[in-house]
């Protein structure tokens, strides 16, 4: 299982069920008050990563309007657009300071 891709239902549920035998205790609590949480899948590379930092921190809607202002800004989506991009441009995408340094970050990263 520690190889294991969690890129389906079946696959979420039984790695929740070894987590849960590994900690019944604050696992078992946590589903039971929570339920499973949803499989969330992200395109790879780049863009997923791109979306997974907008998305902290804020809700779904907002999430999902700034990461469509991002995509019609960056066309396409690639390390040096976000490096090369001044404040004004990554703000105008809704994009907070603290997002656009983590962006920052990762592209230089790339």
């Amino acid at each position: 299982m520690a190889d294991a891709m969690i890129d389906d239902e079946t696959t979420l549920a039984a790695a929740l069920e070894r987590l849960e035998r590994l900690d019944p205790q604050v696992i078992g609590a946590m589903r039971r008050a929570a339920g499973a949480p949803p499989l969330r899948r992200r395109a790879p590379g780049l863009e997923g990563l791109v979306a997974i930092i907008i998305s902290q921190q804020v809700s779904v809607a907002s999430a999902r309007a700034i990461e469509g202002r991002v995509a019609d800004a960056f066309r396409p989506l690639d390390a040096a657009a976000l490096l090369a991009a001044d404040d004004d441009r990554l703000r105008g995408c809704g994009l907070s300071a603290p997002k656009m340094r983590t962006l920052r970050a990762l592209a230089a990263a790339i």
